[in-house]
């Protein structure tokens, strides 16, 4: 185990697993994109008018995803937090038979 972590393998209070944070983006790599964010923006404009529907779908849903933020996809996961590791166990057996 790394000396941050615990015996269970947690990290210990106070300690990150990540201490130097998230690397930093290139800015002259930013520069360059923001010189041609305009171009880029009027050729996907362009393929949304695509005559190849994949294209224009794509397009389209690409540039919706930045105007509005990607969709919330819906999730059905429910836990209930006072199962015993015995009813799990026996859920599982119904299961299988």
């Amino acid at each position: 185990m790394p000396g941050n972590r615990t015996e269970t393998g947690q990290f210990q209070k106070g300690q990150s697993g990540n201490p130097n944070g998230r690397p930093k983006d290139d800015p002259e790599v930013k520069a360059i994109l923001r010189a041609h964010s305009k171009k880029m923006v009027r050729r996907l404009v362009k393929l949304t008018e695509s005559d190849d529907e994949n294209v224009a779908l794509k397009a389209i849903l690409a540039a919706f995803d930045r105007l509005y933020g990607k969709p919330v996809q819906p999730s059905d996961v429910s836990m209930d937090v006072a199962l015993s590791p015995a009813s799990i166990l026996e859920m599982i057996r119904q299961r299988r038979t």
